[in-house]
C-alpha cells in the first residue's frame, strides 16, 4: 500500500512515513528492503526535510545499502547519523556490516553502542535484545578464532562473554512505559 501510494505520486504524511519505516525494521525481510529500495533511493530520501523523517529514511537506506553492498552510500548514510544524533538502528547496521565482513571485534563496538550508548528511534529492540544476541554471535566467532590459534585462555574469556550476553538477551524485557 505504501509503495503503491508513493509510486502513484502520493506524498505520505510524516507519521505515515515513519510508521512505514518502523514496520520495515520490525518485520521486513531482506527481500522486503530490496523491493522498496528504488522508492527510498530515488524518491523518499529527497522528499522529506523534517529531522525525524530523515532519520527514519536513513535507517532504511542504511539497511538497503548494506544488503546491496553499496559500501560508499552505506557509510555516507550511517556516518551522517552518527555525527548528529546516533541511534541504535544505525549502530546495529554498522555492527552487522562489520560482522558480515568478519571484523568481529569492530562489530562488538557497534553492538555495544546499540545496546548501551544510543537510543532507538523506530524499533525498540535495536537498543535491547537484538544487539545483545549479536554480541553473543560475535563472541562465539571470536572464541572460535582464539581457539583455532591455540589461545585457549582468550577463547574461554570470549565464551564467558558470549554466555553473559546471551543471558542478558534472553532476560531483556520491554521497558515498563512501553507495555
Amino acid at each position: 500500500i505504501f509503495i503503491n501510494s508513493v509510486e502513484s505520486g502520493v506524498h505520505l504524511e510524516n507519521y505515515v512515513l515513519k510508521m512505514f519505516c518502523r514496520e520495515l525494521l520490525i518485520s521486513g525481510s531482506d527481500e522486503d528492503f530490496l523491493s522498496v529500495s528504488d522508492v527510498f533511493i530515488n524518491k523518499l530520501q529527497n522528499e522529506y526535510t523534517q529531522q525525524d523523517c530523515l532519520e527514519a529514511v536513513a535507517c532504511v537506506l542504511a539497511r538497503i545499502y548494506r544488503l546491496t553492498g553499496n559500501v560508499n552510500d552505506f557509510f555516507k548514510t550511517a556516518l551522517k547519523n552518527i555525527a548528529v544524533t546516533p541511534c541504535s538502528e544505525i549502530c546495529m547496521e554498522l555492527g552487522n556490516y562489520f560482522f558480515d565482513a568478519g571484523d568481529y571485534a569492530e562489530a562488538v563496538l557497534w553492538f555495544i553502542n546499540a545496546a548501551a550508548e544510543t537510543e532507538s528511534i523506530l524499533e525498540i529492540r535495536t537498543s535491547g535484545d537484538l544487539p545483545l544476541y549479536r554480541l553473543a554471535d560475535c563472541y562465539e566467532k571470536l572464541s572460535r578464532q582464539a581457539e583455532e590459534s591455540g589461545d585457549t585462555e582468550t577463547a574461554a574469556v570470549y565464551e564467558n562473554n558470549r554466555l553473559e550476553y546471551l543471558k542478558q538477551a534472553k532476560n531483556w524485557e520491554l521497558p515498563e512505559e512501553l507495555i
